[in-house]
């Protein structure tokens, strides 16, 4: 048997179709090409959508033993209501429950039937009607509307091609395939996906969106900016009820000008790429990171090409070395352990190292590691302070930090810094200082290196011990600052390069005792506002200067 031209209409759907039955005996001279041409021509030739080859165009076998039903349709108009999902197998209605589908498409089908082995098989190609379709699945409420591709099902697996997107301002394109099984799991895998203008931070759809422990994650972090998101998803869903969706990705993640919060420290105008892999097993959140920023800023501090690696679970966001550490404590017995890793960034032309991690929660807790080598001190001073500058010099320096909260008020700290061939007269702190000590500025030799031992408690940060050495006259001293540049200092003056050793104290005040005076500097880095004290006697000034040289050591 042979049927064409059958047509029919489903409210403002409407179907056409075609096939054959045909039965157990061989086939006359010239029945199969009648045959072919009814399973494939009219079909291929619809003008709804092109069938695609794995659908149509099935070779007939020489030799028919048992019955065969084939039956193509197309549909034009076709809307994905209720009536539709009632007609597919339970495994596939369930996903459509799961997926939430909305919207007005075009079809072509292909159903053949063996009835001796009670074989069905099921081909479909679906495109959707332009602007009409949208989905929201239950298990990501995320709805995308504007659906454009195609889709081609044949016995509980889907290809879909082209697949393109929208939510809003945010355009997504992906490709991909879904298998679907009789017991109702399903899986999806995506592949070249892209995801431009993800706005986590405006987006209340997409946070609410996302699994509970990976939103807790986000929300820890607080990103703001633009996210452009490139690469692959999976999904895994048991079909039984209550359980959590499983996921897999392995991702990159563009940012321009965009912040995080990490603990007490903002992060901002970053720039660049993090590269994420890792996954949810319905338990567990962990995921692998590596970062390949162009830029990044702390307190008006700009980091270049800031690289390394970082992890990210429920409990710690982990970067530098840590993360070797978890990586290793985590990996199955027999697997090589990672070797650790410090974060890197360029810094006033120097080398920054470091590490750190941030315990997320109520009150998040947060520390960092960080070492900086070969800095150069007239790039600081050209990025950091007004006018102009002449400084010349290197500049290291170390900070441990830790803190809790998001604020700076329980920062803590301490760290050293540390200057060496440096011509600092420019400072204004320190042309206050030489113009107090009545040394003609500028003097290229007033001082050529120097070290500072410091604190930071809160927005304070407290100077245990100050150096400046010169081979006309030395400072030391210490005192405060706070974050609003507010200083107060106290310097002693030492005739030469002023060594801490008893004998060379005796040298200084070998016929320079006037000279030794303390010097008090209040007001501003940038407008330092100093007095002097001198010391009454040579006996009084050695007591006092002993006193304050054992409290600086």
């Amino acid at each position: 048997w042979t049927f064409r031209n059958l047509v029919g209409v489903h409210e403002r759907a409407k179907i056409t179709a075609k096939g054959y039955l045909r039965g157990g005996d061989k086939l006359k001279s010239g029945d199969e090409a009648a045959v072919a041409e009814s399973s494939g021509a009219d079909f291929a030739q619809s003008p709804a959508v092109a069938a695609p080859a794995a659908v149509v165009q099935q070779p007939l076998p020489p030799s028919l033993q048992e019955t065969e039903l084939v039956l193509n349709f197309t549909g034009g108009d076709v809307p994905l209501e209720e009536e539709l999902r009632g007609a597919l197998s339970p495994n596939i209605q369930q996903a459509w429950l799961d997926m939430r589908p909305r919207g007005v498409v075009n079809l072509s089908a292909e159903v053949s039937y063996l009835p001796e082995q009670k074989k069905l098989s099921v081909g479909v190609q679906v495109t959707p009607q332009r602007d009409t379709v949208s989905i929201e699945p239950v298990r990501f409420p995320y709805r995308l509307d504007r659906m454009q591709g195609v889709w081609v099902y044949r016995d509980g697996h889907v290809d879909f091609h082209r697949c393109t997107a929208e939510h809003g301002a945010v355009k997504i394109a992906t490709e991909g395939y879904c298998d679907f099984q009789p017991d109702g799991r399903w899986s999806t895998h995506l592949e070249k996906l892209s995801a431009d203008r993800l706005r986590p931070d405006r987006d209340r759809e997409l946070c609410q969106a996302l699994p509970e422990r990976l939103r807790k994650a986000v929300a820890e972090l607080n990103p703001t900016g633009a996210i452009n998101l490139r690469g692959n998803l999976d999904f895994e869903q048991t079909g039984s009820p209550g359980d959590p969706l499983r996921s897999r990705w392995d991702v990159r993640l563009g940012l321009q000008q965009g912040s995080l919060q990490c603990g007490g420290l903002l992060l901002e105008n970053i720039c660049g790429e993090t590269l994420l892999q890792g996954g949810f097993d319905g338990k567990r959140l962990q995921s692998r990171g590596e970062l390949v920023l162009d830029s990044l800023s702390f307190k008006d501090y700009q980091f270049t090409r800031v690289m390394g690696p970082m992890w990210i679970d429920e409990d710690l966001i982990l970067f530098g070395s840590w993360v070797a550490q978890r990586e290793n404590a985590a990996a199955a017995a027999g697997t090589p352990a990672q070797k650790p890793r410090l974060l890197t960034a360029n810094l006033f032309g120097g080398t920054l190292q470091g590490e750190g991690w941030v315990a997320p929660g109520a009150t998040p807790r947060y520390a960092t590691s960080l070492k900086l080598t070969g800095a150069d001190l007239a790039r600081l001073a050209r990025e950091t302070m007004t006018g102009r500058q002449k400084l010349r010099g290197k500049l290291a320096a170390t900070a441990v930090l830790t803190g809790s909260g998001r604020s700076l008020n329980a920062l803590n700290g301490n760290g050293a810094i540390w200057l060496s061939e440096a011509d600092v007269y420019e400072l204004p702190v320190m042309v206050s200082l030489l113009k107090l000590l009545s040394i003609r500025a500028p003097d290229q030799n007033a001082f050529s290196d120097g070290s500072v031992a410091y604190r930071l408690e809160g927005e304070h940060i407290y100077f245990d011990r100050i150096v400046f050495h010169g081979d006309a006259i030395s400072l030391r001293g210490k005192g405060e600052m706070n974050l609003q540049s507010q200083i107060d200092l106290t310097f002693y003056t030492l005739v030469g390069r002023g060594e801490l050793d008893v004998p060379i104290v005796k040298e200084v005040f070998r016929g320079a005792s006037q000279q030794l005076m303390a010097i008090h500097v209040r007001g501003t880095v940038l407008n330092p506002e100093t007095t002097q004290e001198a010391l009454p006697g040579v006996n009084q000034a050695l007591q006092q200067i002993r006193g304050e040289l054992e409290s600086l050591k």
